[in-house]
């Protein structure tokens, strides 16, 4: 709990001589909740004063039941200061931040922030109501705070269901403490305006009640439990007047009371603080100068009159003085007028309030108007009918009758019709049947036309088959042929020589580029210019491979010169290039399925060997080709 603050140490109290039955008696009840007592001695006044106001009263953590630390300096430490609401405190604010925002205005004894707003106590009241003066102009427009005062044990409930009364009121809240009073405003028809107060015999129960019935919701509405916040801000009475026979104060825990008190907070001095205050600034200087660190924020620090006078002439201190005195005065003058204000916008607050309770109040007694006259005008309609029941029973029957008649009629009406119905039946069914008899020989008679049909047009379609296979078959022989003679006419003089098959591999590409295949005209294996040093007689498209291609153009590379090469280089690239092929569509003509993708295969083949010659050609060498 103590983190954050600068202590020197923490000492259980065990004053008794060791091995005492005092001693062993204390050591036993100190483990009991609540009975244990510690002397915590801090590095200076200020981190004391900072622990008393911020870690009063809290659990100590890890504790079940859970315990309450209590913090006193003195067996007869008091606060004098009544208690103040922080109004307009922008959210996020911490407790430390709210310390060390008004620890300037005078000493603090208590700072919690709650859920229904923040709660500072001062020792004093003469510093409570300089705080309240000095926060109105002390800090930027961001930061426009108030201190309310507010009675500690007495709560205000809004928002109050209409039959609620003080009884009722006092016995919802009497489980949380012992109540003084309890007051209802009521309305001109006695019922509740909705507003109420409570008054406690004790703080710490009237912060119980708000703890547990603040936003709750009681008799259909969610009630508003608050501190009671007078109307003007002046100090008001100490809580212990408000009954002569339950006092309204804080009961001090018996403490071991401490050889010196400090005259001013009622904090045993630090002996170590005190041996070592002639060796520079003392606790109380420090606190100074670090309270007028925390105005540098919010407040102007002030300028002696010696540093004005050295730096000014007399003439104009005399006029900035003129100048503080009126605007001084402005500044009372809007502060009696922010008063005023503030006064009336209570005022309205709590009229507005009084009248949302009145329409309540109203809107439920229409809604209880409302419903007596729908019962009302229930009754009404039900002893009409009761009077006119002789009518309406000679109706029923007079109804009963007809209606009975008119069962008749329509009964001999069904048996006729349906008598009717059953002849149409008997005809529809003899003339379905007819039909259906025509239908099924006239269907069967279109099935049997229709299988004939396509019998014949299967055989047609196997006879043009046959026949277009047996044109390609010829138009095959015949293009076999002229590559047979074509071949024939080349010089061959004995043996096949490399330049023999330059010369071919010339002329079938001169062909192969002019040639348009067709069905008519399909491509063979002699109508290709395959780039081989090879007879074209023991040629096969199983045969063509990389190697072949290589060692053909080698042959060419050697016997060319290089333009001449490059361009017939670029030329074959062209000529054998899957696109090229698939453009001209030239394998679609060859019939027979296993040759046509043979010579594809045999085509790619050359493709492939000759993309890197083509890339040579061009100057496309990669780095791992070099």
């Amino acid at each position: 709990m103590f983190e954050g603050f600068v202590t020197q140490g923490i000492f259980l109290q065990d004053d008794d001589p060791p091995g005492s039955s005092a001693q062993k008696d204390w050591r036993k009840s100190r483990l009991a909740p609540g009975t244990q007592s510690a002397k915590i001695v801090f590095f200076s006044i200020a981190e004391a004063e900072k622990a008393l106001a911020l870690l009063h009263l809290r659990n100590i953590p890890c504790i079940l039941p859970p315990v309450p630390l209590v913090l006193s300096t003195s067996k007869e430490s008091r606060f004098s200061g009544n208690p103040r609401i922080v109004k307009l405190l922008p959210k996020g604010y911490t407790e430390l931040q709210l310390y060390e925002l008004l620890r300037p205005f005078g000493c603090l004894a208590y700072v919690r922030i709650h859920d229904f707003g923040a709660v500072v106590q001062f020792w004093t009241e003469s510093d409570a109501e300089n705080a309240e003066v000095a926060v109105r102009t002390a800090f930027s427009r961001d930061l426009r705070i108030t201190l309310q005062a507010y009675d500690p044990c007495k709560l205000s409930c809004a928002n109050l269901s209409p039959e609620v009364n003080e009884e009722s009121l006092e016995n919802y809240f009497k489980k949380y403490g012992s109540i003084i009073s309890v007051t209802v405003l009521p309305r001109q028809n006695g019922n509740s305006c909705g507003l109420g107060f409570v008054l406690f015999s004790a703080p710490d129960e009237a912060s119980s009640a708000i703890k547990a019935l603040h936003g709750t919701t009681w008799r259909s509405k969610i009630i508003s439990v608050r501190y009671h916040e007078p109307k003007t801000s002046a100090t008001i009475p100490a809580p212990a007047n408000h009954s002569d026979s339950t006092p309204c104060e804080e009961k001090p825990i018996e403490d071991p009371p401490p050889p010196e008190v400090h005259p001013q907070y009622g904090i045993p001095p630090d002996p170590s603080v005190q041996e070592t205050a002639d060796d520079g600034p003392n606790d109380e200087e420090q606190g100074a100068q670090n309270v007028e660190g925390l105005r540098d924020d919010h407040i102007v620090p002030p300028i002696t009159a010696t540093e004005k006078e050295q730096a000014v002439p007399q003439a104009e201190i005399e006029g900035m003085r003129d100048q503080i005195q009126m605007l001084e005065k402005h500044n009372r003058e809007l502060e009696c007028e922010l008063r005023d204000k503030e006064t009336r916008i209570e005022l309205l607050e709590e009229r507005v309030a009084t009248l949302l309770g009145q329409a309540e109040g109203d809107r439920d007694e229409c809604e209880n108007w409302r419903r007596k006259f729908l019962v009302a005008d229930s009754r009404c309609k039900i002893l009409e009918l009761e009077a006119d029941r002789p009518l309406w029973e000679e109706a029923n029957r007079k109804r009963a009758m007809k209606k009975k008649k008119e069962a008749k009629r329509a009964e001999e009406a069904r048996r006729k019709a349906e008598v009717e119905e059953s002849e149409r039946r008997m005809r529809e069914f003899l003339a379905e049947g007819r039909r259906r008899e025509l239908e099924e020989k006239r269907r069967k008679e279109q099935e049997e036309a229709a299988r004939k049909a396509r019998e014949q047009e299967e055989r047609d379609k196997m006879q043009k088959e046959r026949d277009r296979q047996e044109a390609w078959r010829r138009a095959t022989e015949s293009e076999q042929e002229r590559c047979r003679k074509r071949d024939s006419r080349l010089p061959t003089r004995g043996s096949w020589t490399n330049k023999l098959a330059l010369e071919r591999f010339l002329l079938v590409s001169n062909e192969f580029e002019q040639l348009k295949f067709s069905e008519s005209k399909p491509l063979t294996l002699g109508s290709i210019p395959w780039p081989t040093c090879d007879n074209p007689a023991h040629l096969s498209p199983e045969k063509v491979d990389w190697d072949m291609v290589e060692i053909f153009f080698s042959y060419v590379q050697s016997t060319y010169s290089v333009p001449e090469y490059n361009r017939l280089v670029q030329r074959i690239h062209r000529l054998f290039h899957p696109d090229k092929w698939q453009s001209r569509r030239i394998l679609e003509t060859v019939q027979d399925t296993d040759l046509r993708n043979s010579l594809g295969l045999a085509g790619n083949k050359v493709a492939q060997a000759m993309t890197p010659l083509w890339r040579k050609t061009k100057g496309y060498v990669s780095e791992s080709q070099d």
